[in-house]
C-alpha cells in the first residue's frame, strides 16, 4: 500500500492537537493470500484528534481518526477490467496508541498498535476489522523529517467476517511537518 497523507494540525493545548480536514490518496495493489479481484484505490477525507504525553522517557500518543472513504469501483466487460469513479462509500474509525523510545539524539525505537472499525451501509462485518502491529527505528533527519522503518503485522477481517488475513510486511514513512507559526 502506498499513501500520500496531507493535513493542517491545529495545536490546542501543549499536548492536545485536532485535524479537522486531512486528504488522502491510497494506492491499494493487489496483495496477500485471499487478495481482492481488483486494485482498489481511493480517496479519504479525514478529521482527528491527537493527545500526547510522557512516561519517563517514553513519549506516548494516543490518535483517534475518523474516515470517509471512496472507494474506486470496478466491473468486468467483455474479460476486461473497467475501472470506474471512486462511488463505493465507507466510514471508518482508527484509534492507535503509540510509544517511541529515545535511543540517541536522533535515533528512536518505535512501537504501535492500531485497530480500525468500519459501519455504514455497505459495511457487513461490523466489529473491529483491521489491527496493525508496528515495531521499528524512527531517524530524526532534522526538526522537520523523520524516516521511520520497521515490520508492520496486519490482521484483516474480510466483509463476511468469516474469512481472516494475516499479513507480515515492511512499513517505511517519511514525515515532514511544516510550522507555520514562526
Amino acid at each position: 500500500q502506498f499513501q500520500f497523507r496531507t493535513g493542517g494540525e491545529i495545536h490546542i493545548l501543549k499536548n492536545l492537537s485536532v485535524v479537522p480536514l486531512g486528504y488522502v490518496y491510497t494506492w491499494n495493489p493487489i496483495y496477500g493470500k485471499q487478495p481482492n479481484k481488483f486494485v482498489n484505490n481511493e480517496h479519504r477525507l479525514w478529521q482527528q484528534v491527537l493527545f500526547k504525553h510522557d512516561i519517563g522517557k517514553v513519549h506516548l500518543s494516543h490518535r483517534g481518526r475518523l474516515e470517509q472513504r471512496y472507494i474506486q469501483v470496478h466491473s468486468i466487460s467483455n474479460g476486461e477490467v473497467i475501472y470506474e469513479g471512486f462511488d463505493y462509500y465507507a466510514n471508518r474509525f482508527r484509534y492507535r496508541m503509540m510509544a517511541i523510545v529515545p535511543i540517541t539524539g536522533k535515533v528512536s525505537a518505535s512501537f504501535y498498535d492500531e485497530v480500525f472499525l468500519s459501519w455504514g451501509p455497505p459495511v457487513t462485518y461490523h466489529k473491529p476489522d483491521q489491527n496493525r502491529l508496528f515495531a521499528g527505528v524512527g531517524y530524526q533527519v532534522n526538526k522537520n523529517l523523520v524516516i521511520t522503518s520497521g515490520f508492520l503485522y496486519h490482521m484483516l477481517v474480510k466483509a463476511n467476517g468469516a474469512m481472516q488475513e494475516n499479513n507480515l510486511g515492511v512499513q517505511i514513512s517519511a514525515a515532514y511537518n511544516i510550522d507555520l507559526t514562526n
